[in-house]
């Protein structure tokens, strides 16, 4: 963790790096949930006129 954070300090981590690291760490349901909510979240933004 402790490693992951330090290259976080050079530049933001990739979306897939974050979810990857969660679905091994045991948070796959909540990595997925999240994920879908984000979407729903960008699906309603780009209606928006």
């Amino acid at each position: 963790m402790i490693e992951l954070i330090q290259c976080w300090k050079a530049e933001p981590p990739r979306l897939a790096e974050i979810a990857y690291c969660g679905i091994r760490a045991g948070f796959g349901a909540t990595v997925v949930t999240t994920i879908a909510a984000m979407e729903q979240h960008l699906a309603q933004e780009r209606r928006r006129p």
